[in-house]
């Protein structure tokens, strides 16, 4: 009786320990986008953090999706107009399929994982491509230069800041993908964006500041954008599981904690060049690249959520800017 007890629970051990699960309790995917050199990716595990492996990708790599299941990454090859997947259980680039749009950068998959989205800077396009066969690929017309993307929980639409015409593209997903909607924001050059985890609004980070509200009920704008206190230099946006807070990054060296139900800004987070937005599975951890240009060794900051304070910044090499980085889900 007690053997068979013992046999069972070494039995257990040895399970949990070549599961899967023992993985590390962080994995974030770090673009070296230094162009025209330096087109890599870094690998970063925590906690603690460390710097791992790098692997080569396209030409000045952009943005960073994963699967929902985690087991790929895209990366965008913004000067390629190309797409490099990765095998993330062993950390290996595939062949680089087409974009089917130019100088692809923000990129998401939807909630299905059947279409990887990624904006067309350099062609006023949308482009989804079906995971299971990259040939395939639908194209939708939306706005000047777009950059930003956000694609809702419920995979329904997705949305595009377009900086070159101070709007956002509102696309329906479906079997056809169609414009529906273009809205008009004032003053704004629209960058980075995210939904909230219930979809009922996305935000809208601005190159020139401020930071927009879209209620998607509707695909309404609010009257007036959230004030930040900067004049230049929104990049990203990310949203907290509660949906809460939002966290703005600004080139001019802050991250500002807004406060969504009031619209209040809270103390910024002192980072030099913020760009790069990366909010963990869990929502414990904000990574932050710094996105200074050029032919610098610029790091990644680590930031407690719950405390709003930097614990650990780790860099990747000399040379490297960090504009685009993801966590595995």
């Amino acid at each position: 009786m007690h053997l068979h007890r013992t046999t069972m629970l070494t039995g257990l051990l040895a399970a949990t320990l070549a599961s899967p699960a023992a993985r590390a309790q962080y994995t974030l995917y770090v673009g070296n986008d230094q162009c025209p050199t330096n087109n890599s990716v870094t690998q970063f595990t925590g906690k603690p953090w460390a710097s791992g492996a790098t692997v080569p990708v396209g030409h000045c790599p952009a943005g960073i999706a994963f699967s929902p299941d985690g087991a790929t990454a895209w990366v965008m090859n913004a000067g390629a107009n190309t797409i490099t997947p990765i095998n993330t259980a062993t950390f290996t680039p595939g062949p680089a399929f087409n974009a089917g749009v130019t100088a692809p950068l923000f990129a998401a998959a939807t909630p299905d994982g059947q279409w990887l989205a990624t904006t067309g800077a350099g062609s006023n396009q949308l482009a989804l491509i079906a995971t299971g066969n990259t040939a395939v690929v639908k194209t939708v017309a939306v706005g000047a230069s777009p950059t930003g993307l956000a694609v809702l929980p419920d995979g329904s639409k997705a949305y595009t800041a377009n900086a070159g015409d101070s709007t956002v593209s509102v696309v329906s997903l479906g079997a056809t993908p169609k414009l529906k909607k273009t809205l008009s924001l004032p003053g704004c050059s629209p960058y980075g964006m995210a939904a909230t985890p219930d979809g009922s609004a996305v935000y809208v980070a601005c190159i020139t500041g401020p930071l927009w509200r879209i209620r998607t009920a509707k695909d309404k704008a609010d009257a007036a954008p959230i004030t930040l206190p900067q004049s230049s230099g929104g990049a990203q946006v990310v949203i907290t599981l509660d949906g809460k807070t939002a966290f703005v990054s600004n080139t001019n060296g802050a991250v500002y904690p807004v406060t969504l139900k009031t619209g209040a800004v809270g103390t910024p987070i002192a980072i030099p060049g913020a760009y790069g937005l990366a909010l963990s599975p869990d929502g414990k951890v904000l990574a932050v690249g710094n996105g200074d240009c050029c032919w610098l060794d610029t790091p990644v900051h680590f930031v407690k959520v719950s405390t709003q304070t930097v614990e650990t910044t780790l860099g990747t090499g000399t040379n490297y800017t960090h504009r685009w980085i993801a966590f595995r889900p």
